[in-house]
């Protein structure tokens, strides 16, 4: 006659346990559907706030390193630009190509701290620009603009 063991084996008190331990935990945490609701709910405005922040950094970022958006206060770039035009302006463009004749640049007012200018660029380093009777002379050559207007020139500058 032998002796019955009276441990049960180690894997079955442990298994047994558990299951009531998790049955029990289970029956605790029952949430009502207001609960599951307003848990829900919850994730969702947490999740909506998340996304915003996001959205809002990433568009501050595109904006302080990539492009900025700028609207034309006046009329000195008519026929190309017009006062209330919108444009996006590229600012790493000039970190891998020289400035060119012919683009339009934005740059800080020497004149008045705070503001910025739109203008194109008619000459680089080492030219000599002339403008006589709204003509301009672009290192003693005559130049044909369309897109310039008359009524805005001094006669005669030379710069």
């Amino acid at each position: 006659m032998g002796k019955e063991n009276p441990y049960p084996p180690a894997g079955a008190e442990a298994t047994a346990g558990s299951d009531e331990a998790a049955s029990s935990r289970r029956d605790d945490q029952e949430e009502s559907p207001e609960q599951k609701h307003s848990r829900k709910l919850a994730r969702t405005l947490i999740e909506f706030i998340v996304i915003l922040a996001g959205a809002i950094l990433i568009a501050y970022s595109i904006q302080a390193l990539l492009v900025k958006p700028f609207e034309i206060p006046s009329g000195s770039m008519e026929k190309t630009l017009e006062v209330g035009d919108r444009v996006l302006v590229n600012r790493q463009a000039y970190r891998f190509s020289p400035v060119k004749r012919g683009d339009i640049i934005v740059f800080n007012s020497p004149v008045q701290a705070g503001t910025d200018l739109i203008k194109r660029v008619i000459a680089v380093g080492g030219d000599t620009i002339r403008i006589d009777k709204g003509q301009v002379f672009l290192n003693g050559q005559p130049q044909v603009e369309s897109y310039v207007n008359g009524k805005d020139m001094r006669a005669p500058l030379i710069i």
